[in-house]
């Protein structure tokens, strides 16, 4: 089950939608009006074997229209259009990877008429371009801190001084990259950053010659029962956006509800950072997340204010309490078949309220009706459920706006809160 969670992830993340005035054809007021519902794809998100449909459904699941989706262009469906009614649209893929078949349904609740849309991921090293880090001078026993790749190859030997490679993979092309060192003898890391062009690239230098982090940032969190802290480097010179490539400079975890954390940041090289807590409360698995975009690293991350209770988790009758301020919710349920080469991924995405509700029976059997080996009979409870805060949007309707694949972009100042289990 692990390597098929894996392989989903390395292949796709879903998130949100964005929303235009409707389209009218009937200006009678009560009387049902014929509108459009649109996705448009504005990249190249479909690889080889894969596929991917656009449904537009009744509170029912009944069906109302659907077609294809493709890169680079609009799906437009047309419907008969009762505002008294809610419906749902649904965006379907399904690829083939590794001799395993996954099928993906992100389903939104409750979507006004308009044109939504989906980005391609960003900052994406689709040539899986590399660099090669050769420093000299180093001793023995130089220890990674940190590095904008997080899982990189090293060899080291003691010749001449001691001589330490890194290798991996850069997180975008065009390639910037950062990492940090703590040799034997020094008693704060050192740092390497590098603005390279296209393709892979190699980098040589005197390890003796980096430049020092600055001393330790204390950062309190809040009262755990075990939590992490990750620090991103942001740089608005990136080439593919202010969010879209951004460089780990700590990466720090502990089993002990650790609630103080100290960070060494370079000075001078970031505009921003972005600091991601999270932690777990005792007696539970529920996750706690709090991310920040600044230019200065806070010192005091506070606690999150939004939870839920579940009163029921089953596919046919869904049922949550939730507390709290946020703007939606995330149910996502996983059926695996037992061979393991058969997998569905099914999201429901709504508006916050503080009790959410549905089942999707009857819409997830019209979407699979061709699909004698799926029926909603086989999903189990609830994989996961989350809740999300964002502090720059205050309504669902706002939410939808955003981007799918990565939802609403944090500026500068702006927060966002997450809870999941």
């Amino acid at each position: 089950m692990k390597k098929l969670l894996a392989l989903c992830a390395m292949t796709i993340l879903f998130a949100q939608c964005s929303s235009d005035d409707s389209q009218t054809t009937n200006d009678d007021e009560g009387a049902d009006q014929l509108v459009q519902f649109s996705l448009t794809i504005t990249g190249d998100f479909f690889v080889p074997n894969s596929s991917g449909k656009l449904f537009l459904s009744d509170e029912d699941g009944t069906i109302l229209a659907e077609a294809p989706t493709l890169n680079n262009e609009q799906t437009i469906l047309t419907a008969d259009f009762d505002p008294g009614m809610t419906y749902d649209l649904s965006f379907y893929y399904e690829t083939f990877t590794s001799g395993t078949q996954f099928h993906f349904v992100n389903t939104f609740v409750n979507v006004s008429p308009g044109n939504y849309s989906m980005d391609p991921p960003q900052g994406f090293n689709g040539d899986q371009d590399e660099i090669t880090l050769t420093l000299t001078n180093t001793g023995d026993n130089l220890v990674v801190v940190s590095s904008s790749s997080g899982i990189v190859n090293t060899e080291s030997n003691s010749n001449d001084g001691g001589t330490f490679i890194l290798n991996g993979p850069l997180p975008a092309s065009p390639g910037y990259f950062y990492a940090s060192f703590l040799g034997p003898n020094d008693n704060l890391p050192r740092y390497s950053w590098s603005e390279g062009t296209g393709g892979s690239y190699q980098i040589n230098a005197d390890y003796s010659a980096l430049p020092f982090t600055n001393d330790a940032l204390s950062i309190t969190l809040p009262t755990n029962e075990t939590s992490d802290l990750v620090i991103r480097g942001v740089k608005d010179g990136d080439p593919t956006g202010v969010n879209a490539i951004t460089h780990i400079v700590h990466d720090e975890s502990f089993e002990d509800g650790t609630t103080n954390y100290q960070a060494f940041l370079p000075d001078g090289v970031f505009e921003n950072f972005r600091v991601r807590s999270s932690y777990t409360l005792p007696g539970t698995e529920r996750n706690y997340y709090y991310t920040t975009l600044s230019e200065n690293v806070p010192q005091t991350l506070p606690a999150v204010s939004i939870d839920y209770t579940v009163n029921n988790d089953s596919f046919a009758n869904f049922s949550i309490a939730t507390t709290g301020e946020f703007d939606n919710y995330d149910a996502t349920f996983i059926y695996t078949n037992q061979a393991q080469d058969l997998v569905v991924f099914y999201d429901v995405f709504g508006a916050a309220s503080s009790e959410v509700s549905f089942s999707k029976v009857n819409l997830f059997n019209n979407i699979f009706a061709n699909e004698p080996d799926l029926s909603a009979g086989l999903m189990p409870p609830v994989h996961r459920i989350t809740l999300s805060s964002y502090s720059q949007i205050s309504s669902y309707e706002e939410y939808l706006q955003a981007p799918w694949l990565h939802g609403p972009v944090l500026e500068v100042g702006e927060t966002m809160e997450r809870v999941f289990e």
